[in-house]
């Protein structure tokens, strides 16, 4: 949405828009779609090695045409967290928008749009256990006036003559048609569920758990480590030197245990962090810590026969 009505209403051609190779498909593949009708450039955001953003390089990447920067809160690979303030502070500084993916960090942390002050701030419904097909997106009121309707129909409409039409008041004017109802019904339910349990007892929660699994993890025979205990969220991304990532996944998956292989919806992470894919292991608040032992005696096992 905001990829195609931000770059129609504030953006021409010859302007920048700065991407990391770290980032998600969805927060790239739009940019592209969009900024190629209107004749946008998009430019590398540097990063420092571990994928995060390098904040002094973003200063000299600040030259005159770049417009917007978009970029994630924390990333799905490695599980770090990008210093969203500084970013936004700078980008300020130098006039230039800010459109932050949210998705990884809404279940693990709270999130203060007015203390970021960034123009956008987006994530997916399902990532803090609602349903999926539901999302939210925050913007900056001036902007959100500013730029057209993304979609058409029911709703979004204020007046409509075969002539033309005017648009319903903020937040109506981009919401056409028939709402996810059952949806959002269930996202306001997901969302009382985590202030419930308290995203500080979460925080503490998944902290104990991810440091269990890298104590773990470590002591496994040729591991290679792309995300940090450190991190913003409780992720172990790795692959076993030698191995392939599926072939891990295939036997794991045949002893009961769920990681996700592959390029993670983030392929240009894969050139930068110089592998093929990646294996990862999620933890969230309700796994527990024999969850995490059973895990590593099972990828024992599968390193053992792989290796054989």
């Amino acid at each position: 949405m905001v990829a195609n009505s931000f770059t129609e209403a504030f953006l021409k051609s010859g302007d920048v828009v700065l991407l990391g190779e770290m980032e998600h498909h969805s927060n790239i593949v739009p940019w592209q779609l969009a900024c190629k009708k209107r004749g946008v450039k998009i430019k590398k955001l540097n990063l420092k090695n571990n994928g995060t953003v390098d904040l002094k390089m973003l200063k000299e990447s600040i030259v005159e045409g770049v417009k917007l920067i978009a970029c994630q809160h924390i990333s799905n690979v490695t599980g770090l967290q990008n210093d969203i303030e500084e970013i936004v502070r700078i980008c300020k500084k130098n006039n230039i928008y800010t459109f932050i993916d949210g998705a990884q960090a809404i279940a693990h942390q709270e999130v203060d749009v007015q203390n970021i002050d960034c123009d956008f701030y987006c994530f997916s419904g399902h990532k803090c256990f609602g349903p999926t097909g539901t999302g939210v997106l925050y913007g900056k009121q001036e902007l959100l006036n500013a730029m057209p309707p993304y979609m058409g129909g029911g709703e979004m409409i204020e007046s409509v003559s075969l002539k033309t039409s005017s648009w319903n008041r903020l937040p109506y004017k981009f919401e056409a048609g028939t709402p996810n109802i059952a949806g959002f019904i269930g996202l306001g339910q997901a969302f009382l569920y985590l202030k419930k349990i308290g995203l500080n007892e979460i925080q503490k929660l998944e902290k104990e758990l991810s440091i269990v699994l890298y104590n773990e993890i470590k002591k496994i025979n040729n591991i290679i480590i792309y995300s940090e205990n450190e991190g913003g969220v409780p992720i172990c991304t790795f692959n076993i030197k030698g191995l392939h990532g599926y072939d891990l996944g295939a036997l794991l998956n045949e002893q009961g245990v769920c990681v996700r292989t592959g390029h993670l919806c983030a392929q240009p992470s894969t050139h930068l962090l110089n592998t093929n894919s990646f294996i990862r292991a999620s933890l969230c608040f309700y796994n527990t810590k024999e969850e995490i032992y059973s895990f590593i005696e099972r990828l024992k096992r599968a390193n053992q026969i792989l290796s054989k």
